[in-house]
C-alpha cells in the first residue's frame, strides 16, 4: 500500500506513526530502569539483597607491637576484630562500646584471643576478661616443652591494668550499626595457666589500627 503519510511518519493502522520517536521513548524507558537499578544498588543493597558493610569489618586491620613472655617474644602479622555497642533510645546509655573481642596470629602456630567487656580497669581500659594463647611446633622460638595452651586460670590475669584503650564510644546515635576507626591500644601484663608450666606475660603494649565495624549487644555499658 502507498505511504499518504508525510516525512519520516508511516501508516500503521489507519494512523501516521513516527517511528523514531518510537524508538527513543523506547530508549529512554530502558534508560530509566537503568537509574531504577542504580539508585537500588545505591541504596544500602549489595547486589544479593543484603546490607552493605558499614566500614568493612576486619579489612586492613594492622597490629604493632610483640607480645612479651618469659619464653619469647611473639611479633603478629594478622588481626581480627570484633566490636559491639549499645543501642538505647536514652543518649545518656546510648553508644557505649561494650564489648571487644580481638584475634592476633602470627606464622601458623601462634594464636592470641582477647575479649574486653563488662568493667574498666583504673585506668579506664576496657578490662580484659577473657585471654587464650596457644603455641605449637610452627610457633617460631617457643620450644617444644613450652608448646601448650595457656589461658587465665581461677584468680583471673595478675593485672596490671590488662585491657583495651581506645575509641570506646561510637559515633552514630541510636545505630544497629556504626564505623569505629583509630588506634585501639591492648595491656597485658600476669600470668597464664597451661603448659607444663605457667607462661609469665610480661608488660606488653599492642596497637591495633584501623576501621572496625560495630554491632548494636543488648548489654549494659561497662562499669569501674
Amino acid at each position: 500500500m502507498e505511504n499518504s503519510c508525510l516525512g519520516d511518519l508511516v501508516c500503521r493502522s489507519g494512523a501516521c506513526v513516527d517511528i523514531l520517536s518510537s524508538g527513543d521513548d523506547d530508549d529512554d524507558a530502558s534508560d530509566d530502569d537503568d537509574d531504577d537499578n542504580d539508585d537500588d544498588n545505591n541504596n544500602g543493597d549489595n547486589g544479593d539483597g543484603g546490607p552493605v558493610d558499614h566500614c568493612g569489618q576486619g579489612s586492613g586491620l594492622t597490629v604493632t607491637g610483640s607480645l612479651k613472655t618469659n619464653v619469647a617474644n611473639i611479633v603478629f602479622d594478622r588481626v581480627t576484630a570484633e566490636i559491639r555497642h549499645k543501642r538505647d533510645i536514652d543518649e545518656f546509655e546510648d553508644g557505649c562500646v561494650n564489648f571487644i573481642r580481638f584475634v592476633l596470629g602470627s606464622g601458623d602456630g601462634c594464636e592470641l584471643a582477647v575479649e574486653a567487656h563488662s568493667f574498666f580497669t583504673p585506668q579506664g581500659r576496657l578490662e580484659v576478661q577473657g585471654l587464650r594463647f596457644s603455641a605449637d611446633s610452627q610457633c617460631p622460638d617457643f620450644p617444644d616443652i613450652a608448646e601448650g595452651v595457656y589461658q587465665i586460670g581461677a584468680a583471673g590475669l595478675v593485672t596490671d591494668g590488662s585491657g583495651i584503650a581506645g575509641e570506646l564510644e561510637v559515633p552514630d546515635r541510636n545505630s544497629a550499626e556504626s564505623c569505629v576507626s583509630g588506634d585501639y591500644h591492648l595491656f597485658l601484663a600476669g600470668t597464664l595457666e597451661g603448659g607444663i608450666d605457667n607462661l609469665l606475660v610480661k608488660p606488653t603494649e599492642l596497637v591495633i589500627s584501623g576501621a572496625f565495624d560495630s554491632l548494636a549487644h543488648d548489654q549494659s555499658c561497662p562499669s569501674f
